[in-house]
Parts: structure tokens; C-alpha cells; sequence
């Protein structure tokens, strides 16, 4: 069945959900069903399990007919639960309604068809409050909303089933191990958003936590223990060395149980080689697992431990571990699940590298190679299209690439198996965790969970935790949507109009309804007429443009068939009341030039059938707020020239962004604040300043000299200059871990690179060597050529690439590479005075379904630039963990992140075209809390914690610099969560640039910072500053 056809019975699904049943229809019969499916669909709605179980999952004795996956079963017989689906809401039997949503969920998210099936699940939650949906429905919403960037409200759903004993309302478990197994989950699925947020050590103590939960179980689940031992091994894979000793030191945690731990990498591939003979029956976790594998060996293989003599086994492995991956899918099998697809590339590009790196660059390996490049490319027009015709052209393409490189099948006694017999042979160390280890577990990140519950609570919702448990539509939670006002103020020569704004009466445009209340207005494509479907869902109304010529570019919210229906208007209504905030972000639309009004903010639409994969448009948005402050108002150029009664422009709160619209480099944290309208509001914030305590001190180095400014004519400052980086020192209060000194005067090791042209465009095997292998911040800055690297042009634009992938660790001062594919999309349509979002997507980004967005400099600049940018995120990064650790030591809960970023090396025939820095896209409520000179945004009481974690940067780095121009993402107000990105750092490390130095510190303390300290501050245990 294809996936078009799927999404139309879904589509016809979901209007009977929301119409309700009609009388006359009889009940639909389940006669017809072969004995198997039926068995399953009477236990699934006789609520026998919270998971939809295969028979191979709990024995360690399996049979032949054992073997046979449930999804394998339903997937054959999709058609037909789809039209009882349908019959059985038409018939008022939600029973079996909801038990069929239950069944054929999983198999949906693989086919990328989540987000309708999900809208089914919430309508007939709304009919029928009393007819419980399953814990695995729950969880689906939490993993797309975190494959489509809303991690506030994944880390909702994941909280409140880990700390409320996995209660959803009114479903009862048959046994109170399921509710072990359900906590088991969702700890699971938190590890991976910590993962997503780069933070390496939590994100693989949560994993390790949920393997204790499925280990703990009366009979251990293999498909969850296989499932974590290969998250486990994407993460360490990820982790630095420092981390992963840090791991091995953990009381609760003992790794012995893996048979691995002379490196970090081989306890990785053991991990996945573990999952992959665990969950031997299900081709997608062999392949991706497998692949899991494949990419720790080879990586290993390059690492400094690795001798020269032992280079070409794990290469030989590797190639094996690809090879296999390659094979759970024969010539003419059909695939249409993205992730599947996603990792074949995968499989594929590194089977290829591994061949380059064993033979040398054959013609043979340069075809595989040039296959992939083509292969990347059709992938991304499917996740576009949906064209089911795009999938054979992609599997056409890895038959080829198998066929060049020589893959040739291994032997397997076991047909219904997708491993080798050489992997079936692996010896399992013995384990012996019990339930009171898991309570053990849970309690490690205890208060964390119970306190977003509780902001929650708190500040949004309005009742209990477990509302949000209780009831999937309350599940449309939504990050608080501040108002932005927009008052005339004087010009001064910005540019502050986004390229969405215009003065244009929406009344003059066939294109756009517009309501007073509205907030935001969603497109859909750039083809055919319009119109508009309203969304009241949060209490604003949000306008979806809804292409009707294109069926498939539809929105879920109102079907094909309602447009221009007078005798569907009350169907209508109720689908407005259906429709959240995820409809109009997770999914492919177009960008058309078309001109908003003044008021709203410009967001991208849904598709009618995706789970939220990774290669959905996201649009920026239009950004307001306290403004990052240009360097030409440093008081060290010429205080005297400069006004006492500077104001700063300022709007009140911040507007729904899908991504920071920020130039991370130098003082200026805003790539553009495309305000909403031409010119933004200006006000002069109050600032008190109270008379300092008289307990412990930190004494200021120098007099504080206050920084002085005329009203900001941009948020851009105009020359970047290149930002270096921080020397990090221990104080003696909370923080053990002293990280290594990257500042100007740090010694050049020499030893990362060797035998290299230093400054050149052209990489060698050499400098691959150095870069797979990890090389130190100055030695990385010595190789690569800072020369300007010129913007793409659209010719070079929808192309995949070769590309290198660099991630930085503050911990360790290393990069470590990764060769990758890369396909550079569109532009996104918008862009500030420095820089543009570019559409991207890569082989080897952190979660596979999850959107990323590309950032380069509008004008040529040097490939330094980029990894300044990265350099300062990561190390705010840094700074931000250890603040969380003194947080949580002093029972303060509330944590505070910093989305990680990363750096792409753009490559053609091993010459460095571009380079783009690039981080997962977010959703939710942007807001600005600091900027880096004098001005704070207080309604916020997330700024109080931003307050107090600069001054925990300066107390940390013993007074040598503080991390400002705090923004990002908040919930409940900032008492739940908050996501930062794009910060400033004043640093006495670095020279030079946009970086106030000393200015910039003492301006902090006198201004943001004020004589008293916060209530934060006092709780983290800091000392006082005077």
C-alpha cells in the first residue's frame, strides 16, 4: 500500500473522528480478519500491554513461528484495519477505534505517518474521555515532538510518566511491571533529548538507567535492551574521553557488563553489536544498530590508540558491520520509512569511505561515492514529495553502490534472521539488575523530573502534572506566546523591517484573513489559490494557507473535502479545535513571497502525513527584543562621544521562532532581529541598584566603568572580527573539573598535524588522519585557511555534498571529525545583516529525524568565523552543565541549556568550497532575557537564572570572563526549562573584537548583575560580588 493511498484513509480517518458517528451505520465486523490479527486486535484492546509486543521480545527460547514480527503482520493487513478504523468511529465503537490506533502507531511512525494518526488519537480522546489511549500513543506524541524540535513539550510528557509511576489517566496496567517498562521508555526517550542537546554524560546516564529498567523486568525485554545499547553507542560515540571516564566513575553505573573498556569507541561498538544480535528479527534495528557499529569501529580506527598495525582489522570490521546493515533488504524490496532510508544512505557513504580508506580512491570507490551524492539528493526530494516513485529511484542507487563496492551475502542459518551466524556466536556477560536498582535510577534525576512537572503546574497548565498524562489533547502544550508591542520610534538609519513585513492592509491581499487575536499566519505552498484554516487551539488564532490544487501539500487540519462545504461547517469548527501548534511546524512547505502584515510572525505549514522527519522546511521567524549592543559603544573606543541617556531598543517579549535569528559571532548575538514591524519598539529599562551584602565577596578587578550608548540604529555590529577563546579555572566552590586553556597565549602542541600544509583549501589523507582523529583548537585554527570563503550561489545550492563534520569539546580543547554527506537545500528566507538560514541536512547529524538549520555569512569571511561561533556556543555549553550541577546540588531544579552547534566543512574533490555552522532547529517562544552590555528583560523569571549564571561564569573562570546576550527558548515563564544559543562571551583570554574584555565584565556586574545578588544566585551558593 502506498503511502499516498495510506494518508488519504487517514485523512478519511480523521474526518470521521471529527464529525462523530453516524447512526445509521452498522458495526463493523472483524470476521474477516486471518485468526492471528484478530488475536492481536482483541488484546490490544483488551489492553493486555502498554507496548504492542513481538513474540520474540521476552523469550530466550524463540520458535520459528516466534520470529514473525507483529509490524510484518499488520503491515499486511494495513488496508484493512485502516477501513475498521474508519467503520468503527462511523459506528460509535471507540473501543475498537482506539485499539486499531494502538496497533498500527508504530508501523505509521516508520511510514512517516504519524501526525495524522496522532490527530485521530486526540479526537476520539475528546469524544470519548473515558476510553483510555495507550502509553505507547503518549510516548509517539513525546518522539515527535522532539523530531520536530519541541523538546519543552517532549520533556512534559517524559517527566510526568517517569515521576507519576507511568500514570495516563484512566488506562490500567494488567501488571505492575508495566509501569517499570513504560518508566523504562520514557527514560529512554529523554536520553535521546539529551543527546539532541549535546549533553553526552546525562543523555548516557538516562539510557543506561532505562537498560536497568528493561533488564529489571520478570523476563528482560530484549527489543528495549537492544534499542538503548545502540543509543548508548551513538552517544558514546559522541561523548568526549573526559565524559566518558566521568561515566565509568559513576556508582550506579558499571559498564564491566559490555566485555569492553579499553576505549571508549570499542565499548561502543560493543554496545551496538549487543543490540543488533538482541533484535536480530527486525530488519530496521539490525540496520541501524549495525550501522551503529560500523561507525565506532571505523572511527576507532583513526583514534590515536590504535596502533598502525591493528588500522586495517577494525577497517575490515567496519566494512563487514556496513555490509550487513546493507543486506536486510534484497533487489525489488520496497522501502518508504525515512529513518530507513536515511540510515541505508548511511550504510551505504560509510561503506564507501571505509573501501577509500582500505583501497585507495579507485573509480570504483568514486562511483559509489558519486552515488551516494545522487542518491542524498532524491532523498531529500522525497521527504518533500512523499513521490513513492522517488524510494525505488533511492533503493535503485544503493543496489548500485552494492553492487560496485561487492557486497556479497554472509552466511545465515536462520532465514528468518538478519545476521550472520559469526554474530549469533557473541557471548553475553551476566547481569543481575533488580527493581530496586531502577528505583535507584530514578531517583538520580528525580528532582529534575518532578520539577518540570511542577513549573508546569505552576505556570502553565494550571493543575496537575499528570493532566498532561491524563489527557493526549492537553498535549498541544504550548510555549507561552508573548505579544510583542510595536510602537513608532525615531529612524536612525536601520534597517529593522523583516522581509515579511509590510505596511500593506491585509484586506488588499486575497491571501490572508487576518483576526485581531492572531499571532501567527502559517503557508503552505507557493502554488495554486488559498485559503485559510483557523486554529484556536491555545486560546490564539493561528491561519493555515491550504494549497487545494496539491492533495498532498493539504494540511491535516481540514480535509480536502471540507473546502468551500457550507454543510461541513460544524465539522469545521471542531477541526480548528483539533488543530496545535505541531500541525503547522513539522512538515514540508514551499516559501512563497508573500507580504504579512505588520503583526505577524512568518511561520511554515504542516504536510497532511509525516512524524515530523527531518527534512521538513522550518521557517525563521521574526525576532524581538533587548538588542545585542554594537562594539562601536565599547566605553574603551571613546566613552566621551557617547550619550549618558542611551536607550536600547527593546519590544515586550518575543515572538514564536523556529530558530535563533542571531550573529553568534562577535558582540553581536543577532544575525538579524527581523523585527515585525519596520521600526521596533524603543524603551529605557530600569535598572536598580541596591546596597551590597556585607557576606562573602568577589572583588571586581578594576573600577567599574559604565558603558555608555546611543540609541542602537542595528543589532548587528558591523566589522566581525574573530573571537578566540577562554582559558577555564577551577575556583574552590562546586565545580571539581578544571578544562584546558584555549586563550591567545596558549601553546601551539604541534602535534595535531603533521607533514601538512598549514593554511591551505586542499585537505590530504593527512589531514584527514589528524581531523577523524581529533586535533586541539590552535592547532585546528594553524591548518585551516582563514582566507574568505564567498556565499553560495544558487547554482551550488540543492546539492549534496562531501563534507566533514567537526564537533568541539570544551571539556578536552578537541575536534573531532567526521566524514559525512551533506545536502545544502534552499534558502530559508531570511536573513540579517551578516548572516542567512540555509536549509541542511547530513548523514551523520545527532537524531535522524530532526530538523537542522544551516548559518553563513552573507559576505565573504574567513572559515575562522565558523568555528568562533561553535567555539563560544560549546563552551557556554560548558560553563551551562557545570551551573546545573550547582543547581541541582542545591536543590534549585530548574535547568538551563545550551543547544549544541556544529561545524560543516564543505567539500568538492577534497577542496573546502564553504563551511556552515549548524544546530537543530527549535520551536517554541523566542525570547531575548540579556543582551551583552546593560539590559535585562526582568518579567521573565528565566532571566533571573541567566543572571545568575553569569555570575557563576565569572566566579567559575575565577573572574576572567561571564557568558551574556542570553536568548533562546522558555517555558513556563523560565521556571520550567530554557533553551539558549548564540551567546556572547567577555573574555580577558582574547583580544580584540566585539568582546568588551574588562568593560564588558565590569558592565555585567554593575548593570545586569546589580550590588545585590538574586535569589539564585544566594541558592547556587555564590559568593557576593562587590
Amino acid at each position: 500500500m502506498s503511502g499516498h493511498e495510506v494518508s488519504l484513509l487517514l485523512q478519511e480517518c480523521l474526518r470521521r473522528a471529527v464529525s462523530g458517528p453516524k447512526g445509521d451505520t452498522q458495526t463493523p465486523r472483524r470476521g474477516l480478519f486471518a485468526d492471528d490479527l484478530n488475536t492481536l486486535l482483541q488484546e490490544a484492546a483488551d489492553r493486555k500491554w502498554p507496548f504492542v509486543e513481538e513474540k520474540w521480545q521476552y523469550k530466550q527460547s524463540v520458535t520459528p513461528e516466534d520470529k514473525i514480527n507483529s509490524s510484518d503482520l499488520i503491515r499486511k493487513h494495513l488496508p484493512q484495519l485502516l477501513v475498521f478504523l474508519r467503520d468503527s468511529i462511523a459506528a460509535d465503537e471507540p473501543k475498537w477505534a482506539v485499539a486499531v490506533v494502538f496497533l498500527v502507531d508504530r508501523l505509521l511512525y516508520w511510514m512517516d505517518g504519524s501526525h495524522v494518526l496522532l490527530k485521530i488519537a486526540k479526537a476520539l480522546h475528546k469524544r470519548y474521555p473515558d476510553v483510555p489511549i495507550a502509553p505507547q500513543v503518549i510516548i509517539r506524541q513525546a518522539r515527535v515532538y522532539l523530531n520536530t524540535g519541541k523538546l519543552q513539550k517532549a520533556e512534559v510528557i517524559l517527566s510526568s510518566l517517569i515521576s507519576n509511576n507511568a500514570s495516563t489517566g484512566s488506562w490500567t496496567y494488567q501488571k505492575a511491571s508495566d509501569q517499570t517498562l513504560v518508566q523504562a521508555v520514557s527514560l529512554q526517550v529523554r536520553g535521546q533529548v539529551l543527546q539532541t542537546l549535546g549533553l553526552w554524560l546525562e543523555a548516557a546516564e538516562l539510557i543506561w538507567a532505562s537498560l536497568i529498567g528493561f533488564y529489571a523486568l520478570p523476563q528482560p525485554d530484549k527489543k528495549g535492551i537492544g534499542t538503548s545499547l545502540g543509543l548508548l553507542a551513538n552517544i558514546l560515540t559522541s561523548m568526549n574521553d573526559r565524559d566518558f571516564a566521568a561515566l565509568q566513575t559513576k556508582s550506579h553505573i558499571d559498564l564491566s557488563f559490555l566485555g569492553e573498556s579499553r576505549h571508549r569507541l570499542l565499548s561502543a561498538a560493543r554496545a551496538a553489536k549487543m543490540a543488533v544480535v538482541l533484535s536480530q528479527y527486525g530488519s530496521l534495528y539490525v540496520l541501524t544498530n549495525v550501522v551503529a557499529q560500523g561507525i565506532c569501529l571505523l572511527s576507532y580506527s583513526f583514534s590515536k590508540q590504535c596502533s598502525a598495525e591493528d588500522q586495517r582489522m577494525y577497517l575490515v570490521l567496519a566494512k563487514e558491520a556496513f555490509e550487513i546493515g546493507l543486506l536486510t533488504k534484497t533487489t525489488g524490496d520496497v522501502v518508504t520509512s525515512k529513518l530507513e532510508l536515511h540510515t541505508f544512505l548511511k550504510a551505504a557513504y560509510c561503506l564507501a569511505t571505509t573501501h577509500r580508506w582500505m583501497t585507495g580512491p579507485s573509480e570504483m570507490v568514486i562511483s559509489a561515492m558519486s552515488a551516494c551524492r545522487e542518491a542524498m539528493t532524491l532523498f531529500v526530494d522525497y521527504c518533500a514529495k512523499a513521490d513513492s516513485t522517488l524510494c525505488t529511484e533511492i533503493m535503485v542507487k544503493i543496489q548500485q553502490i552494492k553492487l560496485l563496492l561487492k557486497v556479497e551475502t554472509f552466511r545465515n542459518s536462520d532465514p528468518r534472521s538478519f545476521i550472520p551466524d559469526s554474530y549469533r556466536s557473541m557471548e553475553f556477560g551476566p547481569v543481575s539488575f533488580k527493581l530496586s536498582d531502577f528505583a535507584k535510577a530514578l531517583d538520580v534525576f528525580g528532582k529534575h523530573h518532578k520539577s518540570v512537572c511542577e513549573a508546569f503546574e505552576n505556570g502553565v497548565r494550571g493543575g496537575s502534572c499528570s493532566t498532561h498524562a491524563q489527557c493526549i489533547t492537553a498535549f498541544q502544550t504550548d510555549t507561552e506566546v508573548l505579544a510583542t508591542e510595536i510602537q513608532k520610534a525615531p529612524d536612525h538609519g536601520a534597517d529593522h523591517s523583516s522581509p515579511f513585513s509590510s505596511k500593506q492592509n491585509p484586506s488588499s491581499s486575497s491571501l490572508i484573513l487576518v483576526d485581531q487575536s492572531c499571532h501567527t499566519v502559517d503557508e503552505q505552498s507557493s502554488t495554486g489559490s488559498y485559503e485559510l484554516v483557523d486554529d484556536f487551539s491555545n486560546g490564539s488564532q493561528e491561519a493555515s494557507i491550504i494549497n487545494p490544487s496539491n492533495q498532498r501539500s493539504v494540511s491535516p487540519s481540514v480535509p480536502n473535502t471540507f473546502r468551500n462545504n457550507k454543510e461541513n461547517q460544524c465539522q469545521f469548527q471542531a477541526m480548528q479545535e483539533l488543530a496545535t501548534t505541531e500541525d503547522v511546524e513539522d512538515n514540508p512547505s514551499q516559501m512563497p513571497s508573500i507580504r504579512w502584515r505588520d503583526n505577524l510572525d512568518a511561520r511554515t505549514s504542516s504536510s497532511s502525513f509525516s512524524s515530523g522527519s527531518s527534512w521538513e522546511r522550518v521557517s525563521g521567524q521574526s525576532q524581538s527584543g533587548i538588542e545585542t549592543e554594537e562594539d562601536v559603544i565599547d566605553p574603551s573606543h571613546d566613552s566621551n562621544k557617547i550619550s549618558n541617556d542611551a536607550k536600547v531598543g527593546c519590544t515586550k517579549g518575543g515572538s514564536t521562532s523556529s530558530f535563533s535569528l542571531c550573529d553568534s559571532s562577535a558582540s553581536s548575538s543577532s544575525w538579524q532581529k527581523l523585527s515585525i514591524s519596520p521600526i521596533a519598539n524603543v524603551e529605557r529599562l530600569d535598572l536598580t541598584h541596591k546596597k551590597g551584602r556585607t557576606d562573602q565577596h568577589l572583588q571586581v578587578p578594576d573600577k567599574i566603568q559604565e558603558c555608555q550608548g546611543t540609541t542602537l540604529p542595528s543589532t548587528e555590529s558591523d566589522p566581525f572580527e574573530e573571537l578566540g577563546f577562554e582559558h577555564l579555572s577551577t575556583p574552590e566552590k562546586c565545580h571539581p573539573t578544571k578544562p584546558s586553556s584555549t586563550g591567545d597565549n596558549a601553546p601551539l602542541c604541534k602535534d595535531c598535524f603533521k607533514n601538512c600544509i598549514m593554511g591551505s583549501d586542499v585537505l590530504t589523507d593527512g589531514d584527514y588522519r589528524s581531523l577523524l582523529a581529533g586535533v586541539c583548537q590552535r592547532c585546528l585554527v594553524e591548518r585551516l585557511p582563514n582566507k574568505p570563503l564567498k556565499p553560495l550561489d544558487p547554482r551550488q545550492l540543492e546539492k549534496a555534498y562531501d563534507a566533514i563534520v567537526l564537533k568541539y569539546s570544551k571539556a578536552s580543547d578537541v575536534w573531532i571529525g567526521s566524514e559525512t554527506s551533506v545536502y545544502i537545500g534552499n534558502l530559508m528566507g531570511v536573513q540579517g545583516k551578516q548572516r542567512r538560514a540555509i536549509e541542511v541536512q547530513y548523514l551523520h547529524q545527532e537524531q535522524l529525524l530532526s530538523s537542522y538549520v544551516g548559518k553563513e555569512y552573507l559576505k565573504a569571511k574567513g572559515l575562522h568565523m565558523h568555528l568562533d561561533d561553535v567555539e563560544r556556543q560549546m563552551t557556554a555549553q560548558y560553563y551551562v552543565t557545570e551551573f546545573n550541577k550547582c543547581l541541582y546540588d542545591n536543590n534549585v531544579t530548574t535547568q538551563i541549556f545550551f543547544i549544541p552547534s556544529e561545524v560543516l566543512l564543505v567539500l568538492d574533490k577534497d577542496r573546502i568550497v564553504t563551511c556552515l555552522s549548524a544546530e537543530p532547529y527549535m520551536s517554541g517562544t523566542f525570547v531575548k532575557l540579556t543582551n551583552n552590555a546593560r539590559d535585562t528583560d526582568k518579567k521573565h523569571d528565566a532571566t533571573k537564572y541567566g543572571i545568575a549564571f553569569g555570575h557563576f561564569t565569572y566566579e567559575f573562570s575565577s573572574h576572567q570572563e561571564v557568558v551574556v546576550d542570553l536568548q533562546g527558548w522558555i517555558t513556563a515563564n523560565g521556571k520550567g526549562l530554557t533553551y539558549l544559543t548564540d551567546p556572547q562571551i567577555h573574555s580577558l583570554m582574547k583580544s580584540r573584537s566585539s568582546n568588551f574584555q574588562q568593560n564588558g565584565i565590569n558592565n555585567f556586574i554593575k548593570h545586569q548583575h546589580g550590588d545585590e545578588c538574586n535569589e539564585i544566585c544566594r541558592a547556587a551558593g555564590l559568593k557576593h560580588i562587590r
